[in-house]
């Protein structure tokens, strides 16, 4: 197990699954009986809290911290989501925290600076963890455990770190259930035309899996992936107005748009400088002032898509001068692209994506709407659990391909996000009045996911029907295929070996 400073470890502690707290005692503790340790482990989604806490150590300062005035804490890292009943922590402790962060610049300092302050923050109770099925589990930390950190296993230190308030709420759409339903229904609205390997058992369970894996790297916790990929999975259309832009009305081009807002920015500094309040370390990936890339994502991947149906159909074309291994890999890589591209269309069909009112409603508030920052996450996955929606349920009503046009579908996927943009207020308006809790609301939802398998599987068709015969790999096919890349071509014949004199 371990710990940070070995040496110094008691040798006595209780384990469940290597989560450990060590007792501590110090003068006036020893005056004291100890209370016994209290830990009850339970298994979450297939893995237990260690398994959770192991993962989540490999990071230093990871996690997502909500919080609200009445001092209870939102805790979500890998798939669980803690509650603390803890009384509010002092406001003074996220100043102290920045101070300690910003005195050193080594991670291992900072994060045991952090700790302690975080530690010595929070009084006895209880915390109760949540994975999305509802399973719970309950640890219990007293009071005597407060102090001397070097004494507390690695795992209890990580979730102690969990206290932190530093990360900015990240976006993360449909739940995994929810972006399964809508590639489910994408798959069934693929036209005859389409080749049948897609619709194989095999090929329906990797694109289902794929459709989540945009989310699982936000688990890496690293700032380079979070700053490419943390706006891939929005855009805000109100940010937009200030750069002169709508939806309706964007650039065809990922640069030619940040190339707009540097400008605009340079411009305007001062309309577009953070507010005083902001403090860098909520910015760490530096993607607050970004608006989102969405549309730009989609548009890439589509064209990918295309550039690996040329790749195969020109492969299947010549039959006699390609191996086996090439068909397969180029399949394998339209499987991959098409997956990655069902989280971001299914993305585009949630409306949180599309607003700045992504976790409840931000500025003017005239209609009294909900501000709480975890009413994303119910829309991802509580409202689906709560109405039992599921794929086989709704595959009756599954729509055709949207009709998007290969090579030139821009206009038509920046038309299918501002739909989704225009259905943030009734939805909000659902939440105020009840009925997002009733047959409306689950309609609503429904016809979410439904719009986004048809969008899905639009996007699909046309990336397919923009493949085509690429003459210039058929030429290169011609002068040297079948061998393995960078390998001896073993069709070549040898030359003869020179005569001796």
């Amino acid at each position: 197990m371990d710990t940070l400073a070995k040496a110094d470890a008691p040798t006595s502690a209780e384990t469940c699954n290597d989560i450990a707290v060590s007792p501590v005692v110090n003068k006036r503790q020893s005056e004291r009986k100890s209370m016994p340790n209290q830990t009850l482990c339970e298994r979450i989604n297939g893995r237990s809290i260690a398994d959770v806490l192991r993962q989540a150590a490999r990071a230093f300062l990871p996690y997502l911290i909500m919080a609200n005035p009445a001092g209870k804490l939102n805790i979500s890292f890998g798939p669980c989501v803690f509650t603390t009943r803890f009384p509010a922590i002092p406001p003074a402790f996220t100043q102290d925290f920045s101070d300690a962060v910003a005195a050193t610049a080594d991670p291992r300092a900072v994060k045991l600076q952090a700790l302690q302050l975080a530690w010595t923050a929070i009084a006895p109770g209880q915390l109760t963890t949540r994975s999305p099925k509802m399973t719970r589990t309950f640890i219990q930390i007293h009071s005597q455990h407060r102090t001397n950190l070097t004494h507390i296993s690695l795992p209890v230190m990580v979730l102690a770190n969990c206290l932190l308030f530093f990360v900015h709420e990240q976006a993360s759409a449909w739940d995994e259930d929810g972006h399964a339903i809508v590639t489910h229904l994408a798959i069934d609205a693929l036209p005859a035309d389409m080749p049948e390997w897609l619709r194989t058992a095999e090929v329906r369970e990797r694109l289902v899996y794929l459709s989540s894996e945009p989310d699982r790297w936000r688990g890496q916790h690293d700032l380079q992936l979070d700053h490419v990929n943390g706006p891939d999975h929005y855009i805000d259309e109100e940010k937009l107005h200030p750069y002169g832009l709508t939806l309706k009305h964007l650039p065809l081009f990922r640069v030619e748009f940040t190339d707009i807002m540097a400008t605009k920015r340079a411009q305007n500094p001062d309309k577009f400088a953070p507010p005083k309040s902001a403090k860098p370390l909520r910015d760490r990936d530096y993607t607050r002032n970004n608006p989102g890339v969405l549309p730009y994502r989609i548009a890439e991947l589509q064209a990918q898509i295309g550039a690996g149906w040329t790749q195969l159909k020109t492969y299947e074309e010549n039959p006699d001068r390609v191996t086996p291994g090439m068909i397969r890999n180029a399949r394998e890589n339209i499987i991959y692209s098409m997956g990655i591209l069902s989280h971001f269309v299914g993305d585009g069909s949630q409306p949180l994506h599309l607003t700045e009112h992504h976790h409840g409603w931000v500025g003017a508030n005239p209609n009294g709407y909900t501000t709480d920052s975890k009413f994303h996450a119910y829309i991802d996955g509580g409202v689906i659990d709560l109405h039992g929606i599921n794929y086989d349920d709704l595959k009756t009503r599954a729509k055709p391909a949207r009709k998007m046009t290969p090579n030139r579908s821009w206009r038509e996927t920046c038309g299918y996000l501002y739909e989704s943009f225009e259905l943030v207020e009734p939805l909000y308006a659902l939440e105020k009045s009840g009925e997002l809790k009733q047959d409306k609301g689950k309609a609503f939802i429904e016809d979410r996911l439904i719009e986004g398998g048809s969008a899905l599987a639009g996007v699909w068709v046309a990336a397919f029907k923009s493949g085509h015969i690429d003459d210039f790999r058929v030429n290169r096919l011609k002068a040297g295929y079948p061998r393995e890349p960078g390998r001896k071509n073993p069709k070549a014949e040898e030359k003869p070996a020179a005569e001796k004199p």
